[in-house]
């Protein structure tokens, strides 16, 4: 069928169209009428990335990152935590009404899963590439709408911050026990460090200061000093001895007095025999003085060299304590090592643990209400205007089928290309109510009517 064709077949039967089209609206505006009316209730959501009550320096999430956070929002704010505690907010469950609706249905199960259920399936989440999320419930109450779209956005609230603050709060009571164990072994530490310093008689941390180098050092000057006396001894002598040289000296002057003597005078003279007894005599308190010169250096030496070998054990006995202290050191080091450990991980521990205590007693979450639900005037379905346009293109689409098909069914002649096309008939003439008004033919007469015209 052509389009000519199909617009005739209208014309011809356009009752029967109109009439399907009328039957059509008149069935939807019926059934539009009769439905329930359900009203939708929205509540405006804001998911903030930045927690102003948190310790930790968190980055902007990346765009992967905030997907899956927008994600999670939605499945806790849909899941039946949420919903039992809408439930028990608005004390559903005592709800003489919901009772009867309950047991009417035949559940299986306990109410509150079946109110749960139930709210899940009114309740629709929506989300966009900002912050915000869209939450509607759809009832035939506005007010219970409202009322329960308002309960889901404070249950989100309050159970994001209970999920928040729970963990923190165990971990703050799991931290504060690790914390009496961690104090004990810095304790433990730290008097094993006291321990040994006192033992070993370590009083300065740091060894140039320790008195027992500052005392090996001072032996060794003592040592190597040029006034300690050790080589002065080892030089000391009889010729060092003062009255010694004195009496030398004495001694060759008289020599060589003795001497002119003996030259001018002979040896039986008496000046000679004088001067000869001064030289004996002097010649015997040299002997005499260099003896006792000797002797004094020689206990002075002995001296020096008891001393000196007295200094030497002292240096000996205080390297040797000093080899003991650097080993002792090195095990003082080990032992400083692990009061540092302990008290860093005491402090970290501390720090988590007076992080995690705050956060326990956050009051607020980055969630917060932008907008709050409220009772909606119009009803969101059934929609009256939208079903009647869509019962008019219907119904337009149902009247040319069945036209068309009753068409085919019940074909009739119609149009001129009926007959040229589909019968295969010759063609005449074609009858015409037009008048000719120019050809070879003259003009027809106007029609005139048999009768006069009634009335």
């Amino acid at each position: 069928m052509n389009f000519k064709l199909i617009l005739s077949a209208l014309q011809a039967r356009y009752r029967l169209f109109f009439l399907i089209l009328l039957i059509t609206v008149s069935t939807t505006l019926v059934v539009s009428l009769a439905m329930p009316k359900t009203y939708v209730a929205q509540v405006s959501l804001l998911l903030d990335g930045k927690d102003e009550q948190s310790m930790r320096s968190t980055n902007a999430p990346l765009d992967r990152e905030r997907a899956g956070y927008m994600q999670t929002q939605v499945d806790i704010l849909t899941s039946p935590k949420v919903a039992r505690r809408v439930i028990a907010d608005l004390n559903l469950a005592t709800n003489p009404d919901v009772i009867e609706s309950f047991e009417s249905s035949g559940a299986i199960g306990a109410l509150e899963n079946w109110l749960a259920e139930g709210l899940a399936k009114q309740i629709k989440v929506e989300t966009s590439q900002s912050s915000l999320v869209q939450l509607s419930f759809a009832s035939s109450d506005p007010e219970y709408s409202a009322k329960v779209a308002n309960a889901y956005a404070k249950a989100y609230v309050d159970t994001v911050l209970e999920l928040r603050v729970e963990p923190t709060r165990q971990t703050s009571i799991w931290f504060d026990e690790q914390l009496k164990g961690l104090r004990d072994n810095m304790a433990q530490a730290e008097q094993r460090l006291t321990d040994f310093q006192q033992e070993h008689g370590i009083v300065a941390k740091e060894e140039h200061l320790d008195i027992d180098n500052i005392q090996l050092t001072s032996l060794a000057g003592q040592l190597a000093s040029p006034g300690n006396g050790f080589a002065a001894d080892r030089q000391s002598g009889p010729d060092s001895n003062v009255v010694v040289q004195r009496l030398k000296t004495d001694l060759l002057r008289s020599e060589s007095k003795l001497q002119e003597a003996s030259v001018n005078f002979g040896s039986k003279h008496p000046q000679y025999q004088r001067q000869m007894a001064e030289v004996l005599g002097l010649r015997q308190q040299v002997a005499e003085e260099t003896g006792n010169a000797i002797a004094v250096a020689a206990s002075a030496a002995e001296r020096s060299r008891q001393s000196r070998n007295r200094l030497l054990g002292e240096i000996a006995a205080q390297r040797d304590r000093v080899l003991g202290l650097k080993q002792a050191r090195n095990q003082l080091v080990m032992l400083n090592h692990d009061v540092d450990i302990a008290q860093r991980t005491y402090d970290t521990a501390m720090q988590r643990f007076m992080a995690s205590k705050i956060e326990s007693r956050a009051l607020q979450t980055n969630v917060s209400v932008l907008d709050q639900a409220l009772a909606p005037s119009i009803p969101a379905r059934p929609k009256i205007g939208l079903n009647i346009a869509l019962s008019l293109f219907i119904g337009t689409l149902l009247g040319l089928a069945i036209v068309s098909l009753i068409e085919l069914l019940d074909q009739r002649v119609r149009l001129l290309d009926d007959l040229s096309e589909d019968l295969q008939v010759p063609l005449l003439a074609v009858l015409s109510n037009e008048t000719p008004t120019n050809g070879w033919l003259p003009a027809l007469p106007a029609p005139r009517h048999a009768l006069p015209a009634p009335g």
